[in-house]
């Protein structure tokens, strides 16, 4: 009992690890723009590139997982996306850094639905529900972290902080092999599961927006902070952590909502692509209130939303149907990257806001509309 309970509380560590990955340049995006030479226009690309390249890898997780074991794959993925992320401050131009995000994105992946099998495996005795919203808050946990790794860069230098932050999660792969004894294969994808998950694509579709609007405003938020308000981006950093505390209490709240719903599911992104338009407040005290605000809803949604994507195909299949929702998620969200990047770097408030809120309700606004049903 208690081996299982120390494999649990690694493998929820090392989902903060993973997570504070996805936003560790965040803090550090101004500055390494210009140590680069590259033009703030160009911020999306950051987000852009590693989002692809952990959509490219998403359907990919689950047959290797059902080969390997689940794992193994995860531990994979987190090692290819922290050697890329060590790699960064080797880096001579923002090509360079966006080739090393893609390769992060591979490993990351591989990573999500895996890593959620074996948390499911090990945690039997937890609702699906719970074990998600568990999940859900070490993801934010992790973006805390990586918010908070500003402070990191402001006493080292953007380059070693980041290294430090590849250092971490190279650690965190390694223990997780040498420490977690349990290994599970997830069954392959059958042809039953194959025709349901034509159902829970079209649900899927529901957080395409919000996960782009989400992921940009939480990758660049000290940046946007900086071009809208003028604060420095490590203070901005270190205040904007105000948006994952939001997401800690939303996916801690979304563990009270019941069993998940495709109405449930367009509701709360309904709710949290409105929260968007926290962006466009005029005092930098206001764009706090409500960018915790926006970090409660999102979560809560997302929380709601893999919940769904559980229940949906059971725990057994978990692997496939989580890496089906991110995969359609990614590949929906591409398009908000270049855009909001260059619109905070023109420092266009009221026309960001509205591309985040409309990018994020477009697509949950259609699937509202298609009246979609629990896939059985």
């Amino acid at each position: 009992m208690m081996r299982r309970q120390a494999s649990m509380a690694l493998l929820l560590a090392t989902r903060a690890i993973y997570s504070m990955q996805w936003y560790v340049l965040g803090p550090a995006t101004e500055a390494m723009l210009s140590a680069l030479r590259a033009s703030g226009a160009l911020s999306g690309l950051l987000p852009l590139s590693f989002i692809a390249g952990a959509s490219a890898t998403q359907l990919l997780a689950p047959p290797v997982a059902s080969r390997a074991g689940a794992r193994r794959t995860y531990a994979v993925g987190l090692l290819l996306l922290s050697v890329a992320d060590l790699l960064i401050p080797f880096s001579g131009s923002l090509a360079e850094v966006v080739v090393l995000r893609s390769l992060a994105g591979l490993g990351a992946g591989l990573f999500f639905s895996p890593a959620a099998y074996m948390l499911l495996v090990i945690g039997e005795a937890g609702s699906a529900t719970s074990l998600m919203s568990l999940y859900e808050v070490m993801f934010n946990v992790g973006g805390v972290l990586a918010i908070a790794w500003g402070l990191v860069d402001g006493l080292l230098g953007w380059r070693y902080g980041t290294a430090l932050a590849g250092l971490a999660g190279l650690a965190a792969a390694l223990l997780n092999m040498a420490v977690i004894d349990v290994e599970s294969k997830p069954p392959p994808f059958t042809g039953s599961l194959r025709r349901g998950g034509l159902r829970l694509a079209s649900v899927s579709l529901a957080g395409a927006g919000l996960f782009g609007a989400s992921y940009l405003v939480g990758a660049l938020a000290p940046y946007i902070a900086e071009r809208l308000f003028g604060v420095s981006p490590y203070g901005a950093g270190a205040l904007t952590l105000v948006y994952f505390v939001g997401n800690l209490v939303g996916a801690a709240a979304a563990y009270r909502a019941g069993a998940p719903s495709p109405r449930k599911v367009v509701l709360a992104f309904l709710a949290a692509s409105a929260s968007m338009t926290f962006v466009a407040l005029p005092t930098y005290a206001a764009f706090l209130v409500g960018e915790f605000l926006n970090g409660l809803a999102t979560a809560a949604a997302f929380t709601i939303y893999y919940s769904f994507a559980v229940e949906a195909f059971s725990r057994e299949h978990s692997t496939s149907s989580l890496a089906l929702v991110n995969f359609v998620n990614m590949v929906g969200s591409l398009a908000i990257y270049p855009v909001g990047g260059y619109l905070a770097y023109a420092a266009s408030r009221y026309a960001l806001a509205a591309a985040l809120a409309a990018y994020s309700a477009a697509f949950t606004a259609a699937l509202a509309a298609a009246r979609p049903q629990t896939p059985t």
